[in-house]
């Protein structure tokens, strides 16, 4: 299997802009506040605290549902 010069040049030209375009961008990385224990996202008076998942039993046989 041969592979032609054009390839390669697409290929290295592929690669150069990659490159150029991973170290143009900027991530934003999460703070440790972002993270932190008890802490809710909003204003005290309008906040209602949820839980993060609540439970939700699976389906009765007699309603179909998938894999039940």
């Amino acid at each position: 299997m041969v592979i032609s010069k054009k390839k390669i040049v697409f290929a290295l030209a592929l690669i150069a802009i990659i490159c150029i375009v991973m170290n143009k961008t900027e991530a934003e990385s999460i703070g440790s506040g972002a993270m932190s224990k008890d802490e809710m996202g909003c204003n005290p008076p309008n906040c209602h605290k949820q839980q993060a998942n609540p439970y939700k039993p699976g389906c009765d046989p007699i309603e179909r549902c998938r894999g039940g």
